[in-house]
């Protein structure tokens, strides 16, 4: 398989500007949410996810697909999703019938937020500072992203989740290898919900 390179870059915005959409973004989801739960409507995430990918395509960011892109991406899932699997049992306390409408909202709005942070953020970050700072801030970012749905209390797991995919970026090159990692994990976290 051959990587394909597409590079749209620009002038980025500046890491405040775009934390500070990013931090917007998020407010609006929380506030179109409301309480949160897996009964929830896709809807705002979903909306959220749109938002995300607009202001990623808007800025440009660094996208590859190839076979490295492709093991990374595999690698990284393996990584998160492998604790859950050996610690935790499958289960059905969701209904199944959830499944379909959650993965396609899942399937858009990862991939939003890996472009977005792991992609535009990350770009700016390492621009200005360095590989390392990009990983740690994107990873914090996501991190307190997750705050308003699950609690302070799983704010350490999700910054470590972004520390995986911020490694994953390193290592790929670009947004992509994350994405792949994000949306398959969470797959596998629905058998776990």
């Amino acid at each position: 398989m051959t990587s394909v390179l597409l590079d749209r870059r620009r002038p980025v915005a500046g890491p405040p500007l775009l934390l500070a959409f990013f931090a917007a973004a998020v407010a609006v989801r929380v506030a179109l949410t409301g309480p949160p739960g897996a009964g929830a409507s896709p809807w705002p995430g979903v909306l959220f996810g749109v938002v995300l990918a607009g202001g990623a395509l808007a800025v440009g960011t660094r996208t590859r697909f190839g076979a490295r892109v492709l093991l990374v991406g595999v690698v990284a899932t393996a990584v998160l999703a492998l604790p859950a699997l050996v610690f935790s049992s499958a289960r059905a306390s969701l209904p199944l019938s959830w499944f379909p409408g959650w993965m396609a909202a899942t399937a858009l709005v990862a991939p939003a937020e890996e472009a977005f942070l792991r992609g535009v953020v990350y770009d700016a970050i390492t621009r200005r500072w360095s590989a390392d700072v990009a990983i740690v801030v994107a990873a914090v970012a996501f991190g307190l992203m997750h705050v308003p749905f699950y609690g302070w209390h799983a704010l350490p797991l999700d910054t470590a989740v972004g520390v995986v995919l911020g490694v994953a970026r390193l290592a790929a090159g670009t947004w992509v290898a994350p994405a792949i990692a994000h949306t398959a994990a969470d797959a596998v976290g629905w058998w776990m919900l």
